[in-house]
């Protein structure tokens, strides 16, 4: 489990410009799953597959960094896709 947040700064920010910053060009079409993707990219990174969970946990419950797959909007919330979709 991740005990310290100030740790996490400097791999927060790695993963901000790497991988947020670069969404459309990550995941164009809004199609993937960002936890999946956020948990790929820690362990790429060097984290073990336990710490790379708890990582992606608070990138999506704990920080802004978190991209909502519109496939989740789609069916699990039932949201009408937008035309912007």
């Amino acid at each position: 489990m991740i005990e310290d947040d100030a740790a996490l700064g400097p791999l927060l920010a790695l993963f901000q410009s790497e991988v947020h910053d670069r969404a459309d060009r990550v995941d164009p079409t809004n199609e993937q799953d960002w936890f999946s993707v956020t948990l790929g990219w820690a362990i790429a990174k060097g984290l073990t597959p336990e710490s790379a969970h708890d990582f992606a946990i608070h990138v999506r419950y704990k920080t802004n960094l978190a991209r909502p797959c519109r496939h989740l909007y789609d069916t699990v919330l039932g949201h009408r896709r937008s035309p912007a979709w």
